[in-house]
């Protein structure tokens, strides 16, 4: 079986205004890498297509640092659906679409035209031919088989068992001489190397959910063991300060601390933050921020009111 992009050439797409976007990640190949760079994107196009595309990817790599491959993007927000609505032979190829996704939704995504869903590195592939491959192997795939996927790029569907793993996913997977960031980022720029963080090139990002429940049960029994709180008691009148919310998208991980702290009735933090615009608005317009105040006055006037009212306050 041969996967392609198919014969139709995708017009160039509108960009949404307002979505934010990747910054330029540097371009500082040499001539030579540079070729092997545009080769390695244009290895997923049909020839015919390549003498309009290479100058495309040229001026993507130049401007932006990496081989995104715009055009191949699908339109609009890619808001994961229900999973009977996926085409699939397999319910776990139907659910790995779900997943992408729902990494890839503007709602969830930190650079979603960069596949990037969080942490500012983490993506779930390189590029938008990629994402289409992978999105086609996944229709086709069966209970008897197994997708491999390497930094992003689908190597093809191997002959398994049901009780194999259907999906193998590597990322950045640097041999000791270059496994340093100067070569790394030569390698990502190249398309061979994809930086998938924990959960962006695994596909399963999930936000609040799995962070909040541990990290909450964390923070209930640290008081418990260090301040002393009873079992059937929570965290009323304590102030838990913090240092930042983290990225807008990590909302899902460090902006939780407001979440579930709230969770344990403590009265939460002072933030002391230093990226207001992207962390402060996304954790606030989520609701897991309730207060934003920059005079240090007036933020210790509300912790110590909410202190003594044992009112949770974030």
């Amino acid at each position: 079986m041969r996967i392609t992009l198919g014969n139709t050439l995708p017009p160039y797409p509108d960009f949404v205004e307002g979505i934010r976007r990747a910054p330029d990640r540097g371009y500082t190949l040499t001539p030579a890498q540079t070729i092997t760079a545009l080769k390695n994107a244009l290895r997923y196009i049909p020839s015919e297509w390549h003498e309009q595309l290479a100058p495309e990817f040229m001026e993507e790599l130049r401007t932006r640092g990496r081989i995104y491959g715009y055009r191949f993007r699908p339109a609009g927000d890619l808001k994961a659906k229900p999973i009977d609505e996926y085409q699939g032979q397999c319910i776990e190829g139907k659910a790995f679409q779900v997943m992408i996704d729902n990494n890839l939704c503007f709602d969830i995504a930190l650079y979603p035209y960069e596949l990037v869903t969080y942490g500012e590195t983490g993506q779930v592939c390189q590029n938008w031919m990629q994402y289409r491959l992978i999105k086609q192997y996944l229709e086709e795939l069966t209970q008897e088989q197994t997708l491999v996927i390497e930094s992003g790029h689908p190597l093809g569907l191997f002959r398994s068992r049901p009780d194999a793993p259907r999906v193998i996913i590597t990322n950045s997977m640097m041999i000791g001489q270059f496994d340093n960031q100067h070569d790394w980022h030569i390698a990502a720029q190249m398309g061979v190397a994809n930086y998938g963080q924990m959960t962006a090139g695994g596909w399963m990002y999930i936000g609040p959910q799995g962070i909040v429940h541990g990290t909450f049960n964390t923070l209930l029994n640290a008081g418990r063991l260090k301040l002393g709180i009873p079992q059937d008691q929570d965290l009323r009148g304590h102030l838990f300060i913090s240092s930042g919310c983290g990225s807008s998208v990590e909302h899902g991980y460090k902006s939780n601390r407001a979440e579930y702290t709230i969770q344990g009735n403590a009265i939460h933090p002072l933030w002391l933050q230093v990226d207001m615009l992207l962390s402060f608005r996304t954790s606030h317009d989520g609701e897991l921020v309730g207060t934003v105040r920059k005079p240090i006055r007036i933020t210790v006037n509300i912790y110590t009111s909410a202190t003594i009212t044992e009112i949770p306050k974030s």
